[in-house]
């Protein structure tokens, strides 16, 4: 036995050693391939095909994204980057233009506004933007609409056809099972639809009304965009999405929504004509290995701006790769407060919400920092319930028109199987206390009149 068990910790040992060593060459590979250096030659056209989901800031995980049947890193760039290398491209010279070649594009309708006034800067600077797919979906025709050319394939359509929203109601399901959900929230609270799946099976008034209002304002956003861009009327494209009619490339040519129907190579031959020679290809991703020559030598200050990530949803303890920990955020932001040397915080907040002590924590934190130096919040995406509550403090709040915020509002919801386990299953429960109230809370059984009020007050 002594034998046996010296052998398998030793094989044991090995196999860590291995996994380290294994796990250490892939950081290394990656890090190698995110510093390695890279010029750009005369005539590079950056092309974008993003496929990768696009996050506020570029991952620093090292296995992220790794692909582990090449042993390759497929490094997907952050929204900090995308922004910082179009405009690191419009200064350039060797940069022409860049090629949109997608047809969809793996972001939020923020996310997407925020690289659409940056590609929007770019073109200002007198370079060239050329968009093609195969389809495009409305996010992606929304971007690729200030381009200089729009092509679309000669089978390809514009979806172009709204907005829409749907939400699945579990309430008939939960009749069916005996489950009663228990709801606890304020009175004033209607508009805070999650819990409504539960107790209802459809919209209610309040929940239809913002939802309509929500869509409506983005939907707005975008035409209005379209309609100066490709000089077509709001009308007229309100029109052209209740029919569908862009679902066919003729159509879209005709309703002036592209510019021409074309292969692939054809469009690559119209961008070697605009540039004057054969274009060089720079996938954008690579692009942000490039480093532009100063012309004046930068002026170092210890001073800085500290730039603090909310992303994810929100609870208690330590942060993750996709979620904010209130534990983590508090400490960034207790940190940068007492630094001298940071002179303002710019909170970048892109969250749902989540648990309300958590928010709660965060949101101290954000008042105290505020009272020492400039505190600024840029919201993504989302900053509604929680991601809202930890900005409010926030010396200046900044949102894009698309973006989904506001929401305020506690709730809890505890569940009651006692019907379900009782009359389904045909399982009972028994129990002894020592207090009136000592199972409080059980999902086993309803809850009384006092721990309800009880709960109640600790949410409103």
């Amino acid at each position: 036995f002594k034998f046996m068990f010296a052998s398998f910790a030793g094989t044991l040992l090995t196999l860590i050693l291995i996994m380290l060593l294994f796990a250490g060459m892939v950081a290394s590979i990656s890090s190698m391939a995110q510093k390695q250096r890279v010029k750009t030659k005369p005539h590079t056209v950056l092309r974008i095909a993003w496929k990768a989901p696009i996050r506020d800031r570029t991952p620093l995980n090292p296995f992220e994204n790794f692909d582990f049947t090449t042993m390759k890193p497929n490094r997907s760039l952050g929204l900090n980057d995308i922004l910082k290398d179009i405009g690191k491209a419009a200064k350039d010279p060797n940069v022409d233009g860049i090629f949109l070649d997608m047809g969809t594009i793996p972001a939020g309708i923020a996310t997407t506004e925020e690289i659409y006034n940056k590609l929007k800067d770019f073109k200002k600077s007198g370079k060239f933007i050329v968009s093609y797919a195969n389809n495009y979906d409305q996010k992606a025709y929304y971007l690729a609409s200030l381009s200089n050319k729009i092509y679309l394939n000669p089978e390809g359509l514009v979806l172009f056809k709204g907005l829409s929203a749907q939400v699945m109601y579990f309430k008939n399901l939960l009749d069916k099972l005996d489950i009663k959900a228990q709801v606890i929230r304020g009175p004033g609270n209607k508009y805070k639809s999650y819990v409504e799946p539960f107790l209802l099976s459809k919209m209610s008034a309040a929940n239809r009304q913002q939802t309509k209002a929500l869509l409506q304002s983005i939907w707005g956003n975008l035409l209005a965009t379209l309609s100066e861009n490709r000089h077509v009327s709001v009308a007229e494209m309100n029109k052209l999405a209740d029919n569908l009619t862009l679902s066919d490339a003729q159509q879209a040519l005709k309703h002036h929504f592209i510019d021409g129907i074309a292969y692939r190579d054809m469009v690559l031959d119209s961008i070697k004509k605009r540039v004057g020679a054969k274009p060089d290809y720079m996938v954008f991703d690579k692009y942000d290995n490039v480093r532009l020559k100063k012309k004046e030598p930068e002026r170092i200050s210890r001073n800085s701006v500290a730039v603090i990530y909310a992303l994810g949803e929100i609870s208690k303890g330590k942060s993750k790769d996709n979620s904010i920990g209130s534990a983590t955020l508090a400490e960034a932001i207790r940190q940068a407060r007492t630094n001298k040397h940071v002179k303002a915080i710019v909170m970048r907040v892109n969250s749902p919400g989540g648990d309300a002590q958590a928010s709660d924590i965060i949101r101290r934190e954000v008042a105290l920092a505020k009272k020492a130096k400039p505190f600024i919040v840029s919201m993504g995406n989302v900053a509604a319930s929680g991601g809202y509550w930890i900005s409010t403090n926030a010396s200046y709040i900044f949102a894009q028109p698309t973006t989904i915020t506001g929401s305020i509002g506690v709730f809890g919801i505890i569940p009651d199987f006692q019907g379900f386990m009782n009359k389904k299953l045909g399982i009972t429960f028994d129990k002894v206390m020592t207090n009136k109230n000592a199972d409080f809370v059980d999902v086993m059984a309803p809850m009384n009149a006092l721990q309800k009020q009880k709960l109640n007050e600790g949410i409103t």
